[in-house]
């Protein structure tokens, strides 16, 4: 597996801005959020609690990594489903593969 992207041009200054930026506004959101971080990710941390949304669903799901669609694109569109049929749900079933 190859590291051409580390090359490719404004990687570094792009790095830097996600390094840098944070997102602080959460007390503005207004709609039903759902934050799935994939458990095997060794790319980006959890996301802090206190950065989220009052209303987040928060879930894990063991098995995905940093990119969940190619990990598990049927447990991702199954979540998707889910999650936006019925915003009063509490707890998502995730089954990662």
């Amino acid at each position: 597996m190859g590291v051409a992207w580390l090359d490719a041009p404004s990687y570094e200054e792009a790095n830097l801005m996600m390094r840098t930026l944070t997102f602080d506004r959460a007390d503005e959101i207004r709609v039903p959020v759902t934050i799935v971080w994939g458990g095997a990710d060794r790319l980006v941390a959890p996301p802090r609690p206190e950065r989220m949304p009052a209303q987040t669903r928060y879930r894990v799901a063991e098995g995905w990594g940093h990119t969940p669609t190619r990990d598990d694109p049927e447990g991702v569109a199954r979540l998707l489903i889910e999650t936006s049929a019925d915003e009063r749900t509490e707890s998502v079933a995730i089954r990662a593969t």
